[in-house]
């Protein structure tokens, strides 16, 4: 089974482009028939930790081949009586024919199943994807959107015995990654690769990403960057509810973006009252 996607060595492009059309044929490739069989994974590894990772908590690390490569320079091939491309089709095609993160709903499943998202019942984290540099929340926003959601989050909890809490995330293992964000009731941002950690929130968690989605349609941006649809993608195959604000001064090559605070209280506030 060869399953690959561009630059999926690393952790966002990996869960964004491999995961989801492994999780096609997961079950299957679990089974007694495959095992017996010893039916291989071919996908992308290189020297990040992530694949390999996944690859261990999915249990299919002992049957993964790497990838070879661009076939013009590569040093070996495989032979195989038979090879399946899982994929799914057909595809919605986006402008300029990017077609990037586009799956459908709720077809990450039997990969969440495997990666323990449900072993922790609990939904009581609001996660604030906050980043530097590149694609970031000008600072006086940031802090205004930090209080302005705190606050409604404890007049909520003072209201209903709940205990939600707003927390930032700050990557320090894969493992308490997965612990916060299986927690995660909402995971709020700028568009990034952290994004891509919704992977491991349960489905119906509330995802809001701060990017100008409708632009990547229209002239002049029509044709470029179009791949920026991918956490919408991941989102429907995860089961999550995708919402997005558009930013004012948003550019993928700098800070300081802006966002409508009220915009990002009325998806907060919805989503505390479906909790009454």
């Amino acid at each position: 089974v060869a399953v690959g996607g561009w630059g999926a060595t690393a952790f966002q492009h990996f869960v964004i482009d491999v995961l989801p059309k492994l999780a096609l044929v997961y079950d299957k490739m679990m089974s007694e028939e495959w095992v017996q069989k010893n039916v291989s994974l071919i996908t992308n590894l290189g020297r990040s930790p992530a694949p390999r990772w996944f690859l261990e908590e999915l249990g299919l690390w002992k049957r993964t081949l790497p990838m070879m490569g661009w076939p013009v320079k590569a040093k070996f091939i495989y032979r195989s009586k038979a090879v399946m491309y899982p994929d799914f089709h057909p595809a919605p095609i986006l402008a300029g024919g990017s077609r990037i993160g586009q799956y459908p709903r709720g077809a990450m499943l039997p990969v969440q199943k495997a990666l323990g998202v449900f072993h922790d019942s609990r939904r009581d984290r609001i996660v604030m994807l906050y980043r530097g540099g590149r694609r970031s929340l000008a600072k006086h926003v940031q802090q205004q959107l930090s209080r302005a959601i705190s606050y409604r989050v404890d007049q909520h909890n003072k209201q209903t015995g709940a205990t939600i809490e707003v927390e930032r995330f700050r990557f320090t293992s894969r493992e308490d990654a997965r612990d916060l964000f299986r927690r995660a009731l909402m995971i709020i941002g700028p568009h990034g690769g952290a994004f891509s950690n919704m992977v491991f929130a349960k489905p119906g968690t509330v995802v809001v990403e701060f990017i100008p989605m409708y632009k990547f349609s229209t002239k002049p941006h029509a044709g470029k960057r179009t791949s920026t649809y991918c956490y919408y993608g991941l989102s429907q195959a995860c089961g999550h509810r995708y919402w997005f604000v558009d930013p004012e001064n948003f550019d993928f090559n700098r800070g300081g973006m802006v966002v409508r605070v009220e915009d990002v209280l009325h998806i907060v506030d919805d989503t505390l009252k479906r909790l009454r």
